[in-house]
């Protein structure tokens, strides 16, 4: 069973010892390298402005990586909106971010919008970028889609 999302925020704040005031946002993550596993991709801002990511596992509730953010350029540069009008799929459309790691992104800070029809399946990175499938993190060939 998962945490809620809300729990996600409240062990991200309470591990990096932030105070209540800091408002979260948790986006739920597959792991596609590891079936049946997620994680939430916590962004926690104070002051109008995103200052930290956190990476919790939605199983265990474990925060398993963080960061200080810097700038002013939202962490998560596409939403779902966005990512499903770049796929420019037909249909009836889902959309889940995902992650494993490809040369769409190395990281799981940066999740992947995955967008399906009844028939097709495509990517898009945080760049925007569209992609018909997730080539391997290593050398070899394959192309954005």
């Amino acid at each position: 069973m998962e945490i809620a999302p809300e729990e996600a925020i409240l062990r991200a704040r309470d591990a990096l010892g932030l105070a209540p005031s800091v408002s979260g946002q948790a986006l739920r993550v597959e792991r596609l390298d590891a079936p049946g596993s997620a994680y939430y991709l916590i962004l926690l801002a104070s002051g109008g402005r995103e200052r930290h990511v956190a990476l919790v596992d939605a199983g265990t509730g474990s925060l398993d990586q963080d960061a200080a953010l810097t700038g002013t350029t939202p962490h998560v540069t596409v939403n779902m909106e966005q990512a499903i009008a770049a796929a420019k799929l037909s249909g009836r459309v889902s959309a889940r971010l995902v992650w494993r790691p490809s040369r769409a992104s190395q990281s799981p800070f940066y999740p992947i919008w995955e967008i399906s029809s009844a028939t097709e399946r495509r990517y898009v990175d945080q760049q925007g970028r569209l992609w018909d499938a997730l080539p391997s993190a290593g050398r070899g060939g394959g192309r954005p889609g």
